[in-house]
């Protein structure tokens, strides 16, 4: 799809390699902003957090995201589940706002159902 939308709307002619290479460069470049926003994302008291599922090639992913006024720093993982969570939570521990899934009741710190 990349290929086509380049080469049609930008006239551009790139290999599945090139695009692969460019994707490859991208994600190594925002690695350490990605880094720094899941540090400046856990000096909040209080977090909004939530899951979402989709499909990547036949197999389900999960979208973790803690989100604050500030910042919302998103987590792929495979599974939904407290691993997951803590995962995305690190050593965080303030008040976690989360709807009624069974995981995020198990919070360790305080909690306020939304």
């Amino acid at each position: 799809m990349v290929q086509t939308l380049c080469a049609s709307v930008f006239s551009i002619a790139l290999s599945q390699g090139a695009i692969q290479k460019r994707i490859d460069r991208v994600s190594e470049a925002i690695g350490p902003p990605y880094t720094a926003m899941g540090e400046v994302a856990r000096t909040f008291w209080v977090h909004y957090s939530d899951e979402t599922s989709w499909l990547l090639h036949g197999d389900r992913q999960w979208l973790w995201v803690m989100a604050n006024p500030a910042v919302a720093y998103f987590q792929r993982h495979t599974h939904r589940s407290k691993a997951a969570l803590t995962q995305l939570m690190h050593d965080w521990r303030g008040i976690l706002v989360s709807d009624g899934y069974r995981v995020s009741q198990y919070w360790e710190g305080l909690r306020q159902s939304c």
